[in-house]
């Protein structure tokens, strides 16, 4: 075998691979006596098929199969003899092969950058934290109350109204024959809410307390029976009681509805679960900052192929969002094609930081040995499986025969090991912050809360 580098242009690097006649009919005939030790033929005792008939009978599946074979070798050889990391698969492309004939083949490969270590006791950070003030929980309990739905009789005769409840009897008929589902008594109709057809709920507008009303509607388009979409249907309705929403009273019987004991008990709960959402807030902030941090302490070259397959992946989810979203996204500026033209350097220079910064944190995590066991990766499995009732057994088979998923899953795995590495080494101060300063971008705009 004859391996010669063509070209080492910064992290770019060819090779070419020659293998005389004689290494590919070795390779040949390994093959195909492997296939005859295992194969029975008419007329021969098995392990005694000649090379001859083999070669007849296998011949076209082998070869390509000892190609790469000796292909996959020779690429192991030139990497291993330069010294060469890839950072990605190698480009190989193969001459035609002719029988009796030796094989030449290309490489080229782009190789991982050399990362100059990070001392990071000069890091520093600043951790925002906030505390759960009671003012915190009581605003909790309040949106949890306005969230709340409570509807009391109406006290003074009045049309219904949107935002009413109305119980009504109903009969739906199509061309004067009763449908099916179509009937129900004293059924709640929450006016407004869009869970019945918007026409029908709109024509108990008006309706009072014992009225029969006659209801026309054309079924839309929906979760309901396909069969009667675009049908006109009439609609017997018996309004039977006006209900109106009430306030919800923050007290004991409220928090006994929601599950807890008691209010206490409820505002217990608030508070730890406003305390989780704030540490956790605190935390994703830290890792900005320190993947920030990082960024502008480190500058090298990074391999194009990287760069590119993130590019097209964060194009190609921005794509599906355009999509999902009937070309809202789109730029309505004059020259759109500057516009795209634009956003593409903009999603490129996030892939050149997303790369820059994975190829930093995988050096960080090699450098100290940082690695994630089987078992560690084995109970993630676990855990995600558990939160999919029903389907646990499928996802668990689908990680463990597709490596590329796996390899996948195990990568954020990783690098949070590897961020909860570094940030035990930099400095970090803390800094009280209310909620609200918690919540916001870093140009000062409010963010929802998680």
């Amino acid at each position: 075998m004859q391996i010669t580098e063509t070209l080492s242009e910064g992290l770019r690097r060819e090779f070419q691979v020659v293998l005389a006649a004689e290494e590919v009919e070795k390779e040949i005939q390994e093959q195909l006596e492997n296939i005859g030790r295992r194969t029975r033929l008419p007329g021969f005792r098995p392990g005694k098929v000649p090379l001859s008939v083999l070669r007849q009978r296998f011949g076209s599946s082998v070869v390509p199969e000892a190609i790469d074979h000796l292909v996959h070798h020779g690429m192991q050889h030139a990497l291993s003899d330069h010294g060469v990391r890839p950072a990605l698969e190698p480009e190989v492309e193969v001459d035609p092969y002719a029988q009796g004939k030796g094989l030449t083949y290309r490489m080229k490969v782009e190789i991982l950058p050399e990362i100059e270590p990070l001392d990071l006791s000069n890091v520093g950070l600043e951790k925002l934290e906030a505390e759960v003030s009671e003012a915190e929980t009581e605003q909790a309990l309040e949106r949890m109350a306005a969230g709340s739905k409570r509807f009391v009789a109406v006290e003074e005769p009045r049309a219904a109204q949107s935002g009413d409840l109305v119980i009504a009897d109903y009969v739906g008929r199509f061309n004067g024959k009763e449908i099916e589902q179509g009937k129900a008594e004293e059924r709640a109709i929450e006016l407004g809410s869009n869970t019945f057809p918007p026409e029908f709920e709109e024509q108990l507008i008006g309706a009072r307390q014992g009225d029969r009303l006659d209801i026309q509607i054309v079924v839309p388009e929906g979760p309901g029976d396909p069969r009667w979409t675009g049908k006109e249907i009439d609609f017997e309705v018996h309004v039977r009681q006006l209900r109106e929403r009430a306030p919800v009273e923050i007290n004991d019987e409220f928090a006994r509805e929601a599950g807890a004991a008691d209010l206490d008990a409820m505002k217990a709960t608030i508070r730890k679960q406003l305390g989780e959402e704030f540490e956790s807030e605190s935390k994703l902030r830290l890792r900005q900052r320190l993947f920030d941090a990082l960024a502008q302490q480190v500058d090298f070259m990074l391999p194009e192929r990287l760069v590119e397959n993130e590019f097209e992946s964060i194009w190609s989810r921005l794509e599906q969002q355009r999509r999902a979203n009937e070309g809202e996204a789109k730029h309505e500026d004059k020259d759109e094609d500057e516009d795209e033209d634009a956003l593409r350097e903009e999603y490129r220079t996030i892939a050149e930081r997303r790369v820059r910064l994975g190829l930093l944190l995988s050096d960080i995590g090699s450098r100290n040995k940082i690695e994630l066991s089987d078992d560690e990766v084995e109970q993630a499995l676990l855990e995600k499986a558990r939160s999919m009732p029903g389907q646990e057994r499928e996802l668990l088979e689908y990680y463990r025969k597709n490596p590329q998923a796996l390899a996948s899953f195990r990568a954020p795995m990783f690098e949070a090991k590897v961020v909860d590495f570094i940030l035990k080494k930099v400095k970090i101060t803390t800094r009280s912050v209310t909620p609200t300063e918690l919540f916001k971008d870093e140009e000062g705009n409010p963010m929802a809360a998680k």
